[in-house]
C-alpha cells in the first residue's frame, strides 16, 4: 500500500536537501557578498553628492563613467577568455596551456593600461587647449592611476574566479574595494578635509584598485594549482584571440543595452526625467542581483562540466540555480512594489514619485531575466560567445528603435517598456541558442 507523506515532511526533506547542497550554500555566500556593500556605497554616495556639490559630483561621476566607457570592451574581453580558458585548462590539468594564457593575458592588460594611462596624462596636461576647465583636467590627471590599475585588476579577478570559484574570488572587488575606498575617503575627510574634490575622490578610487590588485594577486599565488609551478608555457594565441573579439563586442553591446534607455530619455526627454528614471532603475537593480552573484559563484562549474561532457549534472545546475535565484528575486520585486510608494518621497524627494511606475515595469524585465536563468554566461563559458554576440547586437539595435519610438510618447515609462521588450527578446534568442548547442536549458522550466 502506498503511503503518500505528509506535506509537512516533504517540505522538511525539501528544507534538509537545500541545507546540504554546496552549490546553494555557495550561492547564499556570493549573495551575501554582492549586498554587504550596499548600503556603505549609498552612504558614500549621499556623502560625495553633498560634500562636492552639483558641479564637482557632476564632475567626478562623468570621469568615473569615462573611465568605464573606454575599458569596457577590452576588459569585457579579458575578464570572459581568462575566466573561460583557466576554468576549462583547471577541469583537464593542461598546466602548460594556463601559464601560456596567463603570462600573455598579463602583458595584453600591460599594453593596454600603460598607453591609456599615458593618454589621460597628457590629455590632462593638455588643460584649456582642448576645452577642459581646471577642475575636469585634475581630475582626468587622477583618473590615470585607475586606467593603469583596472586591467591588471580585471586579470587576476578572472584568473582567481577560474581557479577557485567560491567566494573568494569575489572578495577583492566586492569587499576589499569598497570598504577600502570608504576608510580612505574618511582619512581624508579628517586630515585634510579642504582637500577634497574630485580629483582627490578619484586618486582614492585609484589607489582602492590597487588595494584590489594586490589582494587578488596574493591569493591567486596562494590558490593556484601546485603543478602550475614547474610547467612548460604553452601558446594558443590565434584560439583566445578568436574568444577575445566576441567577448568584447559583447561586452560593448551589452553597455548599449543597460545604458541606452537612460541616455536617450536624457536626450528626448530632458534632464528631469532622467533624473527620475535613475531612480527606478537603481532600484530595479537589485532584483538581478542574486543572478549576478550565483553567476559569480556557478561560472567555473559550467566550464567543469562541460568539458567532461556532462550534460545531466550541467543541467541540473542550470535549473537549481535559476530557480533558487527566481525566488530570492521575486521577494525583492515585491518588497519593492509594495514598499516603493511609501520609500521613493522620504529618501529621495516627492519629485521623484513618478519613478514608481517604471520601476515597476523594470522589476518586470529584471525577473525575466532572472527565470531564463544564466544563457548568456553558458553560451560564453562552452564556445557559444560569437552567438551570444550576434543576440546582443539584434538586442542593442532592438532597444534603441524601441527607446525612439517609445520615450516621445510615454517619456520614463516608454523607455521601461522598451527594456522589458527588449529583455524578453534578448533572453528568448539566447535560451534557444543554449538549448540548440548544448541541449540542456537554463530556464526555470
Amino acid at each position: 500500500m502506498n503511503i503518500r507523506p505528509s506535506r509537512a515532511a516533504t517540505w522538511s526533506a525539501l528544507v534538509q536537501r537545500l541545507r546540504g547542497s554546496p552549490l546553494l550554500r555557495g550561492g547564499a555566500l556570493s549573495l551575501l557578498i554582492q549586498a554587504q556593500a550596499l548600503p556603505l556605497q549609498f552612504v558614500v554616495a549621499v556623502v560625495l553628492a553633498r560634500r562636492l556639490g552639483p558641479v564637482g559630483f557632476g564632475v567626478y561621476s562623468f570621469m568615473l563613467a569615462a573611465v568605464g566607457l573606454v575599458q569596457v570592451m577590452p576588459l569585457s574581453g579579458l575578464d570572459q577568455m581568462v575566466l573561460r580558458f583557466t576554468a576549462q585548462y583547471c577541469a583537464t590539468a593542461d598546466w602548460e596551456r594556463l601559464r601560456g594564457l596567463w603570462r600573455l593575458a598579463w602583458r595584453a592588460s600591460l599594453v593596454y593600461a600603460v598607453p591609456s594611462a599615458a593618454l589621460a596624462l597628457v590629455c590632462a596636461g593638455l588643460g584649456g587647449r582642448i576645452g577642459l576647465g581646471a577642475i575636469a583636467a585634475s581630475a582626468l590627471a587622477a583618473s590615470a592611476l585607475l586606467l593603469l590599475v583596472l586591467p591588471l585588476g580585471t586579470f587576476y579577478a578572472a584568473a582567481l574566479r577560474g581557479v577557485h570559484p567560491g567566494v573568494l574570488s569575489q572578495v577583492p572587488g566586492s569587499v576589499v574595494r569598497p570598504w577600502l575606498f570608504a576608510l580612505l575617503l574618511l582619512g581624508v575627510f579628517v586630515l585634510r578635509p579642504a582637500r577634497v574634490g574630485p580629483d582627490a575622490v578619484l586618486l582614492l578610487q585609484g589607489l582602492a584598485s590597487v588595494g584590489v590588485v594586490l589582494v587578488a594577486r596574493h591569493w591567486l599565488r596562494r590558490h593556484q594549482p601546485a603543478a602550475l609551478a614547474g610547467a612548460g608555457v604553452r601558446r594558443e594565441t590565434a584560439t583566445w584571440l578568436r574568444a577575445v573579439v566576441p567577448y568584447a563586442l559583447m561586452g560593448g553591446l551589452m553597455l548599449i543595452n543597460v545604458q541606452a534607455d537612460l541616455l536617450l530619455l536624457g536626450v528626448l526627454g530632458g534632464a528631469r526625467d532622467a533624473g527620475i528614471y535613475k531612480v527606478a532603475v537603481q532600484a530595479a537593480s537589485l532584483v538581478v542581483m542574486p543572478l549576478n552573484a550565483a553567476n559569480m559563484f556557478v561560472a567555473k562549474h559550467i566550464v567543469t562540466l562541460h568539458a567532461k561532457g556532462d550534460r545531466g549534472g550541467l543541467q541540473r545546475l542550470l535549473r537549481l540555480s535559476s530557480r533558487s535565484t527566481l525566488l530570492v528575486s521575486a521577494l525583492i520585486a515585491l518588497v519593492i512594489g509594495i514598499g516603493a510608494p511609501w520609500l521613493i518621497g522620504p529618501v529621495f524627494g516627492r519629485a521623484y514619485l513618478g519613478a514608481y511606475a517604471p520601476m515597476l515595469v523594470l522589476c518586470a524585465a529584471q525577473l525575466v531575466n532572472v527565470s531564463v536563468g544564466s544563457v548568456g554566461l553558458v553560451l560564453n563559458m562552452t564556445g557559444g560567445e560569437g552567438a551570444a554576440a550576434r543576440a546582443a547586437g539584434v538586442a542593442a539595435a532592438l532597444n534603441i528603435l524601441l527607446n525612439l519610438l517609445l520615450i516621445p510618447r510615454w517619456g520614463s515609462l516608454g523607455a521601461a517598456a522598451a527594456t522589458l521588450i527588449t529583455m524578453i527578446h534578448w533572453n528568448g534568442l539566447m535560451y534557444f541558442q543554449v538549448r540548440r548547442r548544448l541541449g540542456v536549458s537554463a530556464a526555470i522550466f
